[in-house]
């Protein structure tokens, strides 16, 4: 079996692939996502190029790997949040959020770094929130570490107080859909058209 690079140090990320007892290093790829984000495609579009230009940057460091980049978007009304900078726009987030349904859209890329070859893929998954008084909202907030969340929220981290339903991709949601994840690599057959 060829190497396995995660292009990222997302903690959820990394235990998803542990969870499925993947054998990976991890080699996160710092790029300006705002450099790559595209206002003219869909957020599934943009959330496979950023996955796309991450696997690249660490594509460049291994000989004969497969990298995984990931990029996971919050999608609300059409307009897309991703990670707050302080705490007033991860409460402005929650309150968008609030009694709505919005979906999470996680692009993927895998690579291999010998010839770059790549397939991009995506999972998006519904998420309804309940509605929330400013309270709850301050209270939730209060429990989690937002800053590194797209939404300004994590379903693994006391989810229930603010999701009421999900329908779809629970791991894609966490930040992976790691099953379709193992499927592509498992199919993927470098230097074969």
């Amino acid at each position: 079996m060829r190497k396995i690079v995660l292009a990222s140090k997302s903690p959820r990320r990394i235990e998803l692939l542990k969870r499925e007892n993947i054998d990976f290093e991890i080699a996160p790829a710092h790029i300006n996502e705002e450099r790559f984000y595209n206002d003219m495609i869909t957020t599934e579009e943009n959330a496979m190029n950023i996955a796309l230009e991450k696997a690249k940057k660490i594509a460049a460091d291994y000989e004969d790997a497969f990298i995984i980049g990931a990029d996971t978007m919050v999608a609300v009304g059409g307009k897309i949040l991703g990670k707050p900078i302080n705490e007033d726009e991860a409460r402005y987030m929650i309150r968008l959020l609030s009694g709505k349904t919005h979906y999470v859209v996680t692009g993927f890329c895998i690579m291999y770094s010998a010839t770059y070859e790549y397939v991009t893929s995506f999972a998006k998954t519904a998420v309804t929130f309940k509605p929330l008084s400013l309270k709850e909202v301050d209270d939730y907030l209060d429990k989690i570490e937002y800053g590194d969340k797209a939404g300004a929220y994590a379903i693994q981290e006391y989810g229930n107080l603010v999701i009421k339903k999900i329908e779809g991709n629970k791991d894609n949601v966490v930040g992976l859909p790691v099953k379709q994840v193992i499927e592509i690599m498992n199919n993927f057959k470098p230097g074969i058209k």
